[in-house]
């Protein structure tokens, strides 16, 4: 019988997807092209994110956040983060909109993403999650972004393929079947087919489940 504490850790974590959120900008008075604005746009920045679902405001949250640039109707990821006490206070720290600045005079706009938790209650994700959300988003960002200006976490985009598991054509051998079953059919489902996306799967609308 599994106990109460090894239940509650396997249960699924919720989070949902809120923005994206068009990052104020101004023209770079020390040099060319344009740079993230200064704390008054940042105060109006925050009202526009609001509240979630009339409960906690978003930025009181703590989470995932996702700066990207959107060009017409598509999106390229170019840091993700982590923000341990809430959003408000570390979407905007100096060392993270140096690396931001980087980026902002590409073509398109600066928007945000975040990643909360889906409760709108409910503030905080918990650090060992949280890490992990952060990990796995790093790596989704980098497989779409090879530039991706994180560094604070080794990226590694290589995708691996078991014959008769993920990969290779034919029947799979009986040993493949036993060990197939025994390290977990669904942990391979996210890993996708030679042809197929491996975290495609994982994301539904903008919802976000983490076994």
């Amino acid at each position: 019988m599994k106990s109460a504490a090894t239940t509650t850790s396997n249960r699924p974590r919720f989070f949902i997807v809120h923005g994206p959120f068009e990052v104020p900008v101004v023209k770079n008075g020390h040099g060319p092209g344009f740079i993230v604005d200064g704390a008054k746009a940042r105060v109006a920045f925050w009202e526009k994110v609001g509240v979630h679902k009339g409960s906690v405001d978003i930025s009181d949250k703590d989470g995932v956040y996702i700066y990207a640039m959107r060009l017409g109707k598509g999106f390229t990821p170019w840091y993700v983060g982590k923000a341990s006490r809430s959003l408000k206070s570390e979407v905007f720290q100096s060392h993270k909109i140096e690396h931001v600045n980087k980026v902002v005079s590409r073509r398109g706009s600066l928007v945000l993403f975040f990643i909360t938790r889906a409760d709108p209650k409910k503030k905080s994700v918990g650090g060992a999650i949280l890490n992990r959300l952060e990990t796995d988003l790093i790596r989704f960002a980098g497989g779409e972004n090879p530039k991706l200006l994180n560094t604070n976490k080794k990226i590694d985009n290589t995708r691996w393929h078991i014959a008769g598991i993920n990969g290779g054509k034919g029947r799979p051998s009986a040993a493949t079947g036993k060990f197939k079953a025994m390290m977990g059919r669904r942990n391979f489902q996210s890993l996708g087919s030679l042809d197929t996306p491996w975290a495609a799967n994982l994301i539904t609308d903008n919802f976000i489940g983490l076994a």
